[in-house]
């Protein structure tokens, strides 16, 4: 279960990082940059914590 979360919060830090780029090259607003982000970032957040309390 470990390594499937490991690879969530990789895929989620990847989507971040293309947001981020596309943010860089103007191809988005700072508005969708954050809607696209938020939920990911809040999602990696819940993992890290659910495992530290493992």
């Amino acid at each position: 279960m470990d390594k499937v979360k490991d690879d969530l919060i990789l895929l989620c830090e990847r989507f971040i990082e293309l947001a981020d780029n596309l943010l860089l090259e103007n191809k988005i607003t700072k508005e969708e940059y954050e809607e696209l982000t938020k939920n990911k970032k809040e999602f990696i957040l819940n993992i890290k914590g659910l495992m530290e309390m493992e």
